[in-house]
């Protein structure tokens, strides 16, 4: 059996090898993109390019591997598929008519692990993705924070510190929005706030949301899975949902530094694979598996303000 796959190996041109080498390598980058461009709406991937130019979110050496891993094991599985549909029609002999039973009984194996690599694969799309924007959204809360808490600090205009890190959590949300789930009922008056309402009401207004995009809590209909709908639509509920599973917190250091964590909870959609990448548990009055998402950011303080408001200074005030 070795002599026979040395002189398989050693009947193959260097040049041949070469090309299946360059073909297997594009087309398990290929597979790479396809997934990461299909689980990207197009306004995403632009926000995402800005950051990442900007220097502001950066992807993981780890992530990388693991998303390429995940790509070349597809890659692996289509071309054995494409192989053995070769044979199949090049060699069609009474040998391999009667052994249908035994082909439908490999297909019956192999189909499982095929499902399992194309979930995984979507799902560590969807998660590398979250992760990303997770770091985004630190990042507008943390400049939220750099803005308002010297505000709270001075008590001006009745503004507190619940109010900076509610004002936080809604920045850090719309950052989350792409990636959070949509057709799916909310359970009625979850994570709600007057800084959401008042969010939610200025996108309706420069008609970036509908107010007809409600599905009401047990009225979850199977095609609406898929998110099909238009942004415009499943908008307000995916900014709701990620306002649910986000929370932030921020501290001041002595050297005048604001570091604000982002917490965010990923539900895990795809079947077969959501006890691999979560655990159960209940956001927003969901149930569901969830994978934790934690990112920080440092950025310096502003300055105080003056006590009293502007066109209302005074000698010594400020």
């Amino acid at each position: 059996m070795n002599g026979r796959i040395r002189q398989l190996i050693g009947s193959v041109r260097p040049g041949r090898l070469l090309a299946l080498a360059v073909l297997h390598i594009l087309g398990t980058l290929g597979v790479a993109a396809a997934f990461w461009m299909w689980m990207l709406p197009p306004h995403t991937r632009s926000a995402l390019r800005e950051a990442m130019d900007a220097g502001v979110v950066g992807i993981t050496s780890g992530e990388v591997v693991l998303h390429l891993a995940l790509s070349a094991c597809f890659w692996a599985f289509l071309s054995i598929c494409y192989h053995l549909a070769r044979s199949l029609r090049s060699d069609p002999t009474p040998r391999l008519v009667k052994a249908r039973g035994t082909v439908i009984t490999e297909t019956i194996i192999v189909l499982p692990i095929f499902l399992i690599l194309n979930l995984g694969l979507i799902q560590l799309a969807i998660l590398n993705t979250a992760s990303l924007l997770t770091q985004l959204a630190a990042f507008n809360a943390g400049r939220v924070v750099a803005i308002w808490h010297p505000e709270a600090m001075e008590g001006r205009k009745g503004v507190t510190t619940d109010m900076v890190n509610e004002k936080a959590r809604v920045a850090a949300a719309m950052a989350l929005t792409p990636v959070a789930p949509s057709d799916f009922p909310i359970q009625p008056g979850s994570c709600s706030s007057t800084t959401l309402d008042n969010k939610l009401e200025g996108l309706e207004g420069l008609g970036h949301t509908t107010t007809g995009s409600t599905i009401p809590h047990g009225e979850m209909r199977l095609p609406a899975f898929w998110d099909a709908s238009d942004f415009e639509t499943r908008g307000r509920r995916k900014l709701i949902f990620a306002h649910c599973a986000t929370t932030v917190e921020y501290a001041i250091g002595s050297d005048q530094l604001v570091r604000t964590v982002v917490r965010y909870q990923q539900q895990i959609a795809m079947p077969l694979v959501a006890n691999v990448f979560g655990q159960i548990e209940t956001v927003g009055g969901r149930m569901a598996y969830f994978t934790p998402l934690e990112r920080d950011h440092i950025t310096t303080h502003q300055i105080p303000p003056c006590v009293r408001t502007p066109g209302g200074r005074s000698s010594g005030t400020c």
